[in-house]
């Protein structure tokens, strides 16, 4: 059987594949430490439109999987609004919105992949309401599709719903589109049953018509080996860096490190990342030992 990728400007991202989130070091800390170590670890990174714009952004040598950051919908006071044939998001508090228009130009300068503008819709949203940011995610995915400048731009139609029905009439809309894959939001808020979350990805798959779907924000180990075999292509999470923090191991959930250290959280997190993208477990130790060379070399100033 013939491995499923996808070509990029920067190389093929090869199928099934976890990619990591990263801020690109932009905020310090532990993602910033690690910010060299990504590219020799990972096929692909996902990166927020925001974070692309940052002066302090260096972009991936690997492909870098650009978001709207649409999940910023959820947080309190933000509201969604149509204007003409698509939609945007306000920040009353901000005195700001997030549109499709913004995004795009992002996606087109810094993006080996891009995801469509979309809707996040919570477990427990308003039925009125849900039905209303679903149709606004289809309306502006299509408007990508039709605005989009670049040809080497692979883009994934993000799906939004709340049921099974609702995952697969999102995703049938864009059936005959001129889109590269689906991505599915919307499944955190709903990870209590894994169970329900199969179901409304299988629902999808049935309509990709074999195109890669991406699940976004589903990092827990055991959901994660069960997309797969779903046959989901392509998972991203920030979990293998949570984790760490925390001191626990991606493929061990019994093992934990009390108070780690900054050094601990940084090799945890490349163990765990090593776990999550498929790294077989007699090469961890000797990857480990290179990467941690890699950290040290990264934080030596150079000249």
């Amino acid at each position: 059987m013939t491995m499923k990728s996808l070509d990029t400007r920067k190389g093929k991202i090869r199928f099934p594949a976890f990619v990591p989130v990263s801020r690109l070091g932009t905020r310090g800390g532990l993602d910033a430490r690690l910010r060299k170590a990504l590219d020799s670890v990972a096929h692909a990174v996902i990166v927020n439109h925001a974070t692309c714009m940052q002066p302090k952004a260096v972009m991936p040598d690997i492909p870098a999987m650009v978001t709207s950051g649409s999940s910023a919908l959820l947080s309190y006071g933000a509201m969604a609004s149509r204007r003409g044939e698509i939609g945007e998001i306000h920040f009353p508090s901000r005195k700001k919105s997030l549109t499709p228009e913004t995004v795009l130009e992002a996606q087109e300068t810094h993006a080996e992949v891009a995801f469509t503008f979309d809707f996040p819709i919570p477990f427990g949203l308003d039925p009125i309401e849900a039905f209303r940011r679903q149709d606004l995610t289809i309306s502006c995915a299509l408007w990508a599709a039709r605005t989009m400048k670049r040809q080497d731009l692979p883009l994934f139609a993000c799906v939004q719903g709340w049921d099974r029905q609702s995952f697969r009439q999102c995703a049938n809309a864009y059936r005959g589109g001129h889109f590269a894959g689906l991505a599915i939001g919307g499944l955190s808020t709903r990870a209590d049953s894994v169970s329900n979350v199969l179901s409304m990805v299988g629902a999808v798959l049935e309509e990709a018509d074999g195109k890669p779907v991406h699940v976004f924000n589903l990092g827990d180990p055991g959901i994660v080996s069960a997309l797969f075999n779903e046959g989901v292509d392509s998972i991203s999470s920030n979990a293998w860096m949570a984790l760490a923090n925390e001191g626990r191991f991606w493929n061990n959930s019994l093992s934990r490190v009390d108070k780690p250290s900054a050094k601990d959280k940084e090799l945890i997190a490349l163990w765990n990342l090593s776990c999550a993208t498929g790294e077989k477990p007699d090469g961890l130790a000797a990857r480990i030992i290179r990467l941690e060379k890699a950290i040290e070399a990264s934080a030596t100033p150079s000249g």
